[in-house]
């Protein structure tokens, strides 16, 4: 985790969160609601539900979208709001904040570069990763 909190520009987005097993699932728990983990994944030696575990996804891999326009709700991080806009030419960061006060940084097309403007936030679920509480990589099936 300390690396991949420095490796790349912008840096990647590290959220806490809690594992939760249930109904034979695993999910992660924290301020974006929960997601739904790989049925392969198998959660290290000692760990189990309510284990303190950190999101990490890079902003390339967080979609910007309209407010209520994705159907699926997995992965989904509803309600925020942009705060800045840093124009990279043909694609920008967004720096927004969710309902909760998280803060997520997303690679988009220019054409949401309003700030204020309310959006969800579609988290591609192949790249996310997934570090314990000392900062250990957890593998994702």
């Amino acid at each position: 985790r300390f690396v991949a909190g420095f490796v790349g520009t912008p840096p990647m987005n590290l959220i806490p969160g809690e594992l939760e097993h249930r109904d034979g699932r695993w999910r992660l728990r924290g301020s974006f609601g929960a997601l739904e983990l790989s049925n392969g994944f198998a959660p290290p030696h000692g760990a189990g539900s309510d284990s303190r575990v950190v999101l990490g996804i890079r902003p390339q891999q967080v979609t910007v979208v309209g407010r209520g326009s994705v159907l699926e709700s997995g992965g989904v991080v509803e309600l925020c709001s942009i705060r800045r806009v840093e124009p990279l030419g043909e694609c920008v960061n967004l720096h927004a904040v969710s309902a909760d006060g998280t803060e997520w940084t997303a690679r988009a097309s220019s054409e949401f570069a309003a700030s204020g403007e309310p959006v969800d936030l579609k988290l591609d679920m192949s790249a996310i990763q997934l570090f314990s509480a000392n900062g250990d990589s957890l593998r994702l099936s």
